[in-house]
């Protein structure tokens, strides 16, 4: 048995309108752990479903794919059991030996499990685990993909040998999942379509915001530009320090990624008014964002972005691009703009946002109304909560 951590008593769990408590193991995506979250600075964002969920009755473990550091992190999970599988055996040294062994791991998790009435993936990456573990303890699965990265991974360079072996994983984890959630509907419409799953099984739930925390303060903006999100090519950075290069404003950029040396070149090149502040911890995301005037998010492609619903949220100005994922979100002209991903268009953009206050707080209190309609917290663990007993009863 993996080790874990004792959970708050269930006396201080209220009832789920008066259904029995549901017992809840989460799958971590392949090779994360509680480590990888709290580094990225997203621990705090990750875990707040989790103990709306718990207030409602739920009582969660999570499998991770940390050691014993991952036990550090304990007071801060709030009541939530944690296993790390490698607390207790060895990680592979290779990639291919931890492929290969995480075909055994339901048999390492069987105490975990047989416990559980539900198990849960945090992606769709490494849920053959989960979905291994329902089928050998008759558990019900539901397959969580907050990106469908078939989908993405068709936009970036890869061997046709690659895409094979993707697509027929991810329509193996598709179809034995007792229930899918997707983050939004041209996701669901591209998984029934190419993997051919069928729409009843198929739930959508987008990505939430806690907005008691992220909401308007109040401040007067420093009168810059604010990106916040990985380092990554699909987020289209280069392009954005062009447009920036071409203005008078500046732009801070919050996060880390693979891109960093390669964007602090770029801007010195360039010349722009730019800097690379690093990552924030979650719970500082609503200070930060509030100080600036305009948030921008200049990506290529994305799934469901949440650090743009989060800025929309606080009612600050924002602009995207005219591309899937961010286009369903911001209704141009209404609660931001919509640019196309090149230097030009976000220029004249930036331009326009930039040179009109009363726009900015117009589109603002626009994508304040939308973010707390559609995706507050509470409505959403609602919502999972209601798949979660349909499941379960499903499974009797």
């Amino acid at each position: 048995m993996i080790a874990g951590h004792a959970p708050s008593s269930p006396t201080d769990l209220p009832g789920a309108s008066g259904n029995a408590p549901i017992q809840l193991v989460l799958f971590f995506t392949f090779g994360v752990s509680l480590e990888t979250w709290a580094k990225a600075g997203l621990l705090g964002r990750e875990i707040k479903l989790y103990h709306s969920l718990m207030r409602r009755g739920v009582r969660v473990s999570f499998i991770t794919y940390g050691d014993r550091g991952d036990f550090a992190y304990r007071d801060r999970l709030g009541g939530i059991e944690v296993f790390p599988i490698y607390a207790r055996i060895s990680r592979p040294r290779t990639k291919l030996g931890a492929y290969i062994q995480s075909l055994f791991l339901p048999l390492r998790l069987r105490a975990v499990v047989k416990r559980a009435d539900l198990l849960k993936t945090n992606q769709m990456w490494g849920s053959w685990v989960a979905l291994l573990s329902g089928a050998l303890f008759r558990r019900p699965v539901i397959l969580r993909c907050g990106v469908e990265r078939y989908q993405n991974e068709l936009r970036e360079p890869h061997s046709r040998l690659y895409f094979i072996l993707l697509r027929a994983i991810s329509s193996l984890c598709y179809r034995f999942a007792d229930r899918i959630i997707l983050t939004s509907p041209a996701m669901a419409e591209f998984v029934t379509q190419r993997f051919h799953i069928r729409p009843t099984k198929i739930q959508v739930l987008p990505n939430y915001v806690d907005i008691s925390s992220f909401r308007p303060l109040g401040y007067d903006t420093n009168g810059k530009l604010l990106f916040v999100g990985r380092l990554t090519p699909e987020k289209n950075l280069f392009a954005l320090v062009d447009a920036v290069a071409k203005t008078d404003y500046e732009l801070h950029i919050v996060g880390e990624g693979e891109l960093r040396p390669a964007i602090e070149a770029h801007i010195r090149r360039v010349g722009a008014k730019a800097k690379l502040l690093g990552g924030f911890p979650h719970d500082q995301l609503p200070d930060l964002i509030n100080r600036y005037a305009v948030f921008v998010l200049p990506s290529l492609y994305e799934g469901h972005p949440k650090a743009l619903l989060e800025a929309m949220a606080c009612g600050v100005a924002v602009l995207g691009t005219d591309v899937p994922g961010i286009r369903p979100l911001i209704e141009d002209r209404h609660s931001g703009l919509l640019a196309h991903p090149d230097a030009d268009s976000l220029k004249a953009a930036i331009t326009t946002l930039m040179t009109d206050s009363g726009l900015r707080r117009q589109f603002g209190a626009n994508a304040r109304a939308y973010a707390t309609e559609h995706f507050d917290l509470n409505n959403i663990s609602q919502r999972e909560l209601m798949l979660y007993h349909e499941a379960t009863r499903a499974a009797r």
